[in-house]
């Protein structure tokens, strides 16, 4: 065999070479491209999941709130609570009478009109 039989050898072998790499290459960019086609909607299936028991834990809250409204309306539509607390806002049942208490003045201290006691009465709201 001569050195061109080898040279062409040769380059054939790194043709060979060369389209394998290149093979190669292009079944990667295929594979990483479907990847990424193929990703993009298990994010959006997880964002969506995420949404969900996001709204799952609203609406949980929200039944819990109207649970205890509701029981806050039961117990103030009782005949009880309905005249405890208009007795608390001054009203009577018939017949009865109504009485209030005047507040009781504070008794003087009995200080001296001399400094430094003058002014302490009234700041004590005795004078």
């Amino acid at each position: 065999m001569s050195k061109r039989d080898d040279r062409e050898r040769e380059q054939r072998r790194r043709q060979r070479r060369l389209r394998r790499i290149g093979l190669v290459a292009a079944a990667l960019v295929l594979v990483v491209g479907a990847v990424v086609v193929a990703g993009s909607p298990w994010r959006s299936v997880r964002a969506q999941q995420a949404e969900a028991a996001a709204a799952d834990a609203e609406l949980a809250a929200l039944k819990a709130e109207q649970a205890e409204v509701e029981r806050e309306y039961q117990l103030a539509t009782t005949d009880a609570e309905i005249e405890r607390q208009a007795r608390e806002a001054g009203m009577v049942k018939p017949g009865e009478e109504a009485f209030s208490t005047v507040p009781v003045p504070v008794d003087p201290a009995g200080l001296p009109p001399v400094w430094p006691f003058t002014g302490v009465e009234q700041a004590l709201g005795a004078g």
